[in-house]
């Protein structure tokens, strides 16, 4: 059973991540269909930008944590989070895309859907494991 407290925390996460996918969403397109650049490459840099982002705002709004506690430690087991959800993330755009020929846009929001249960999982469980103190 979860607890109100976890089920708090996904609506919250499912906010920060849909806030998150549409900034991403605009900056893949951006970059692809403006810069120019393959959309593999815009998807990576997208998604560190994004990162950055949602990683301040899980700390503080979803997991109501201060920017002063463990900041440095949970940033790199934050983007060691995002760093493997980026590669799987890459993995499901290039299949999506180049091998079943779905727009890359489309192919990113599947990616987004499948992977983002798995982002909360292991953000919960690994970034923001420790217990709080008030």
């Amino acid at each position: 059973m979860i607890s109100l407290k976890t089920e708090i925390q996904i609506g919250k996460y499912i906010i920060v991540g849909a806030v998150g996918n549409l900034l991403n969403l605009v900056l893949l397109y951006l970059f692809t269909d403006f810069g120019g650049m393959y959309y593999l490459y815009s998807s990576i840099i997208s998604l560190f930008i994004v990162g950055l982002l949602k990683f301040l705002a899980d700390k503080t709004w979803t997991f109501g944590e201060s920017l002063e506690r463990d900041i440095v430690r949970e940033f790199f087991d934050f983007f060691s989070v995002i760093l493997l959800i980026m590669v799987l993330n890459i993995i499901m755009l290039f299949i999506l895309t180049d091998l079943l020929g779905i727009y890359y846009l489309i192919s990113q929001l599947i990616a987004f859907i499948v992977l983002g249960f798995a982002g909360f999982a292991l953000n919960k469980l690994w970034t923001f494991r420790h217990k709080r103190k008030i």
